[in-house]
């Protein structure tokens, strides 16, 4: 009887210990995964829970059978209790055991998925909020939102689909019509992670992966040649748009790239205005790459290098894998740290008093992802605002690019996104080319930019990956162009938006998007862009205050078979108002985009957008003033926007210098007066004046600098400092330029740099 007993209780404790080690593992994991995906991922806490099972059920009956002698003595009767404590030891020890596994067994998963960074989903809880009863758009015209230009719709080039033969960009026939179609605005080249063993390299084109100059160990195994960057500037030329050159910085050598700069900007004219340097270290994990604090010390070096050649180019970091500290520190979702890439590089003065002009990451929302929902999701449920698991939801858009803002920039130079796209992992993926990613695209573009994203470049711009917007028949020997979905979604941008954004909300970001801008080439135009992500027809007001429309056109963008995402998806047919482009005539297959017409007079009548479809709305009306809403009306629903915080006044400085003359010998003193003024606000500043001197107008040196700090203006208030410059009478003749730095006090951020004179030395 005791045994049967014994058997019956064992079971129960076993789905005591099994629901322990489950419920520690859910604890740690937090990762609102798919049943089928959670159950694969319990494979180790399966395998360790039937281990413990047949190690429970052994130690039991061991137990039990050591105890089945009779007592003979008072010691015997104390060991009479051995069975009872043995057992319930073996439980208690058992439990904890099992929940503890569990736990760190789930916590290690999440280290891992994200480590990759595979994330699977729920489809019940995959747009993270609800859905409303009734839909409302809105359109506050009075409101300006930042500027969106065409680098917005950027593309990167990677010279992988350039090399072993292949035509360089600007003679793959028709390419350059199909991106200035787009509005293609910028240009980043050449390759990812590519850069981080590339070399300049005037001479011929070299064979990639031969290293040199020591072919075993490289340093470098890819390299930009002068024929293929002379490419890139025709093509960039072609269609209007700024380059992006990736630079090495792993391999620290800021005289070869001083030397790309001279190349591109100083002998040829090109005027490659961004040069960013290094790519996703923070995913090395500290075996080669240089750390954050390394790297910022060698950005001061590159910064000095480049910058002496060309002053007017912007020096870029970091091309962060992750705008967030979570690649080093391990991916728990409790991370909110900004990359130290950012922060760092951001923070450093160079030598000669230089920051850099443009800050970059990267932004994949998903790895080795095979759900559809993944490219629908708008957000996380049940995450800290700043955790970094919001990179995998579009709620990215909304949350990180104001923080970069407010914790870094205050908006002094640009942030750019310079990889975008959904999945980082599998290039393959038909999630990175087909319709739905092309309506990701339509609502992440617009997001982006809505909240403070100077400019972003999508992976990629052409070649044959499913990245690719643009892909050619034969990659050796095209002769023909292909358009991927997403291609559709740059055109409606292009073709049918504005330049001067401004406020737009909605009642359901999770599936209905809305952005809204002016067009100062057309004053009387109102231009909407509206995004429908969900598998619903969606009837819904677009609400516009003080707008009185009298015409609208509209452009419908869809699939026939959106929700697609089989290899045949990356191929599949996309029109805009029934019509596809040919872009062997890409610009009269455009023309021939008829718009359909709504009848409007006044308010904007209630709308059904369709189901997974872009639409664009142009209205052409009145702006009058705000009107004042009726008392008695239903207020507007909550919006999902966050709010935009009213800046600080900034302080704005004019800078002057009077130079009573124009040229001095050497052995002679040159004196002038600098005078600074601030309006907007008061404000206390470090004063830097420099004189850079040059021989031959390449290579220029500072010969004479003072600086002041904790000056303190009032608002309007100029101040007057006078400078003597001694000439060295070995001092060579040459040009000399005058510069002003304003800084907050110690160095701690640059204010302004100001060019405000030169003179000669004869």
């Amino acid at each position: 009887m005791r045994i049967k007993r014994l058997f019956l209780i064992v079971p129960v404790l076993i789905l005591i210990i099994g629901a322990v080690a489950i419920t520690g593992y859910y604890v740690a994991s937090r990762t609102h995964q798919s049943l089928t995906n959670t159950l694969l991922k319990l494979k180790l806490p399966l395998f360790f829970g039937g281990l413990i099972t047949v190690l429970v059920i052994g130690a039991v009956i061991f137990g039990y059978f050591l105890g089945t002698k009779p007592p003979r003595n008072l010691v015997s009767r104390v060991l009479e209790l051995k069975r009872p404590l043995f057992v319930g030891g073996l439980f208690i020890i058992f439990v904890i055991v099992a929940g503890f596994s569990g736990y760190k067994l789930g916590n290690q998963t999440v280290k891992s998925v994200a480590a990759t960074p595979l994330q699977t989903t729920s489809t019940s809880t995959s747009t993270g909020v609800g859905i409303p009863s009734r839909n409302v758009l809105s359109v506050n015209y009075t409101v300006k939102k930042p500027i969106f230009t065409n680098k917005m719709l950027g593309v990167n080039f990677v010279n992988w689909e350039h090399g072993w033969g292949k035509p360089y960009p600007n003679e793959v026939k028709g390419l350059a019509m199909a991106l200035k179609a787009a509005h293609v605005g910028i240009i980043r080249y050449a390759g990812g992670n590519w850069s981080n063993s590339v070399a300049w390299d005037r001479t011929s084109a070299r064979t990639p992966y031969t290293g040199w100059p020591d072919p075993k160990n490289g340093p470098y195994w890819f390299s930009y040649n002068s024929a293929e960057i002379d490419s890139v500037a025709q093509l960039a030329h072609d269609i209007g748009a700024e380059v992006m050159i990736e630079v090495n910085i792993s391999t620290s050598d800021p005289a070869m790239w001083a030397d790309m700069v001279k190349y591109t900007n100083v002998e040829h004219s090109y005027g490659f205005k961004y040069w960013e340097l290094g790519n996703e270290f923070d995913l090395d994990q500290g075996k080669s790459a240089p750390n954050p604090d390394e790297y910022a010390a060698r950005v001061k070096l590159y910064l000095d290098a480049m910058m002496d050649i060309d002053p007017g180019i912007k020096i870029t970091t970091a091309a962060a894998a992750s705008p967030y500290e979570a690649t080093r520190a391990g991916y728990n979702d409790n991370i909110t740290d900004l990359s130290q890439y950012l922060t760092k590089s951001y923070a450093i003065v160079s030598s000669k008093g230089r920051k850099i002009q443009a800050l970059t990451y990267h932004w994949y929302q998903a790895c080795n992802s095979t759900e559809i929902t993944d490219l629908q999701r708008y957000a996380w449920p049940g995450l800290a605002e700043n955790s970094w698991r919001n990179n995998f939801s579009r709620k990215q858009a909304d949350l990180l690019p104001g923080r970069i803002i407010t914790e870094l920039t205050k908006g002094t130079i640009p942030q750019g996104i310079s990889e975008l796209n959904f999945d980082s992992c599998n290039f393959d993926n038909p999630l990175n080319g087909n319709f739905l990613n092309a309506l990701w695209t339509s609502d992440v573009i617009g997001r982006l930019a809505y909240n403070g994203v100077d400019f972003a470049t999508r992976w990629q711009g052409y070649g044959t990956q499913a990245f690719s917007l643009l892909y050619a028949d034969e990659a050796s020997k095209p002769t023909h162009l292909y358009a991927r979905p997403a291609y559709y979604t740059y055109l409606m941008y292009a073709n049918y938006f504005g330049d001067q954004m401004v406020e737009s909300t909605t009642n359901d970001n999770s599936r209905l998007s809305i952005w809204a801008a002016r067009d100062s080439a057309d004053p009387s135009k109102l231009k909407l862009i509206v995004t429908n992500l969900s598998d619903t027809d969606i009837t819904t007001q677009i609400q516009i205050p003080g707008f009185s429309s009298r015409t609208a056109q509209v452009y419908q963008m869809k699939s026939a078979n959106p929700t697609d995402s089989s290899p045949a998806s990356l191929t599949a047919a996309v029109t805009i108002n029934d019509t596809s482009i040919d872009l062997s005539d890409v610009v009269s297959s455009i023309a021939s985009i008829k718009p359909q017409t709504l009848a409007v007079a006044g308010a904007f009548p209630d709308y059904t957008f369709s189901a997974y479809s872009a639409t664009a709305i142009i209205l052409t009306g009145d702006f009058g003033p705000i009107l004042t809403p009726d008392p008695r009306a239903t207020p507007p629903p909550t919006i999902a926007f966050l709010p935009t915080p009213t800046p600080l006044p900034t302080p704005e400085f004019k800078v002057t210098t009077n130079l009573p003359k124009n040229e001095v010998k050497p052995g002679q003193a040159i004196s002038f007066t600098t005078t600074v003024t601030v309006n907007k606000a008061a404000a206390k500043v470090l004063v830097d004046t420099e004189v850079y001197c040059s021989a031959d107008n390449v290579n220029w040196s500072k010969d004479f600098q003072t600086t002041r700090d904790d000056q303190t203006f009032e608002l309007n208030q100029a101040r007057t400092y006078d400078e003597t410059f001694e000439v060295p009478a070995s001092h060579a003749k040459g040009k000399c330029f005058i510069k002003v730095g304003i800084f907050s006090p110690g160095w701690k951020k640059q204010l302004g740099f100001f060019d405000t004179g030169s003179f000669d030395i004869q």
